[in-house]
């Protein structure tokens, strides 16, 4: 039988499901729809924890309603992993920085594109040293009418 703390618990857990499930999931259109600056997502752990609420993931998003920083938490709270992005002005991803625990810059990715599509993708090291390149190519239908 449920008493009321375990009422409580399921109802809280429910709810927080639902908020993650509903944001976690938007759209880039949402986003700005309904004017969403940051997001946190935190994990509630009646079993372990005693309800502790620890934070697992938080978001940030620029006017545009591009995500330009993600900091994903381990089981302590504690930063695990760190990203920041850019975007040009049709919303394309440009730059995407690895941040350490200390939020200093490990790793830059550098996006191209032509025509929309992405064309390369450039790692440097934390001294902006060129270290990996990453080309794509298309092949595309020819289509006459």
């Amino acid at each position: 039988m449920l008493n009321r703390n375990n009422m409580k618990a399921i109802f809280t857990i429910t709810l927080v499901s639902i908020i993650c499930i509903t944001i976690n999931g938007q759209s880039r259109s949402n986003v700005i729809q309904n004017k969403v600056l940051s997001q946190t997502t935190y994990d509630i752990d009646y079993e372990d924890s005693n309800g502790k609420k620890v934070i697992e993931q938080y978001e940030k998003f620029d006017i545009r309603g591009n995500l330009i920083e993600i900091i994903q938490y381990d089981s302590k709270g504690k930063i695990k992993d760190h990203e920041k992005y850019e975007y040009n002005s049709d919303n394309k991803k440009v730059k995407e920085y690895k941040l350490d625990t200390n939020g200093k810059v490990y790793k830059t990715m550098e996006y191209k594109y032509k025509n929309g599509l992405k064309t390369e993708r450039i790692t440097y090291d934390p001294s902006n040293k060129m270290v990996k390149v990453k080309k794509y190519e298309y092949q595309f239908y020819n289509v006459s009418e």
